[in-house]
């Protein structure tokens, strides 16, 4: 290993740029979390990368226990160890001193979705069922509208949070980021998330190339109200009705979990939304072609996601 000593100065920039320049046809999002990752070994090591004399890649049950000791999440985790393989490629690394870290990783990485699983078996035997949630939502819907003079701007945006994770597909949360609110659906579109509101009251989400409309007749309602009478701003989900900028994930989430409490009497995040749905949807046994454009609507790259809600 005296051969990568060259690289032991080598800060996060210079790290993060060889990087970029030897994977070059990577997505700028790829190379950002290369980047984070590399500053999140400087802060679980507590030293600048460079003086940590590349120590995180000696030993691999040494370092993934740095990382597992560390505050992050388990797929933070995963995800810095996979980075640093990356790391162990670029400085060219012995083989077998890479494929130990490689076992590691694949070892790790096949007890968290054993655990995962476990945690989702436990979790859908807890759950209401969807017909409940999408009863009491529509319901409290219904309630809403009919008092429309004594709604306020937080109960209607804390009721369209709840509603789209529950009425219609649920999608990433990170769906939902900076979704702009358009009339008419771009002839070239993006990687940008919209909200489409079209002459027609067709009303449809568009992320990463996938649309989703609205079909639900209620939230079809509650949305018309929210963007005629609540919502004036450029983007689909806003905190405070004078705001002009999007929600971000904590804000999301934290009106997600709040509303879930409120309405439903159990604290739910999007996960938690996205599973109840998934198990419903294979109550109606879909085939192996459904299963397919199902996985690639709830942004999964296979159906064994799906297939584990069974």
């Amino acid at each position: 290993m005296d051969h990568i000593k060259k690289f032991n100065n080598y800060t996060v920039e210079d790290f993060s740029k060889f990087h970029d320049e030897s994977f070059s046809k990577s997505s700028p999002s790829t190379k950002k979390t290369m980047k984070g990752s590399l500053k999140r070994i400087e802060k679980i090591w507590d030293k600048p990368l460079e003086k940590l004399e590349l120590i995180y890649l000696m030993d691999a049950d040494d370092t993934y226990n740095y990382l597992k000791a560390s505050k992050y999440s388990n797929n933070t985790q995963l995800q810095t160890f996979t980075n640093i393989l990356k790391i162990l490629k670029l400085v060219d690394a012995p083989l077998a001193h890479y494929n130990k870290f490689l076992r590691k990783l694949n070892l790790e990485g096949k007890r968290r979705e054993e655990e995962e699983n476990q945690s989702l078996t436990d979790k859908l035997k807890i759950y209401p069922p969807y017909s409940d949630i999408k009863n009491l939502v529509e319901n409290h819907i219904d309630t809403m509208l009919n008092d429309l003079s004594n709604i306020n701007f937080y109960e209607i945006k804390m009721l369209i949070v709840l509603s789209i994770f529950t009425l219609s597909v649920p999608m990433r949360t990170s769906n939902y980021i900076k979704m702009k609110i358009k009339y008419f659906t771009p002839d070239e579109l993006d990687d940008s998330n919209y909200f489409i509101d079209d002459e027609n009251d067709i009303y449809t989400f568009i992320y990463n190339h996938e649309s989703i409309i609205v079909t639900n007749t209620k939230l079809k309602k509650l949305i018309k109200i929210w963007l005629h009478e609540f919502n004036t701003s450029s983007y689909f989900l806003i905190n405070n009705d004078l705001s002009t900028n999007p929600m971000n994930t904590k804000d999301i989430n934290m009106s997600l979990s709040m509303s879930s409490k409120n309405l439903l009497g159990i604290n739910l995040s999007a996960g938690d939304l996205r599973s109840i749905y998934m198990k419903y949807l294979m109550t109606l046994d879909p085939n192996f072609k459904q299963k397919i454009i199902l996985s690639n609507i709830m942004g999964y790259q296979n159906i064994s996601k799906l297939e584990k809600h069974i």
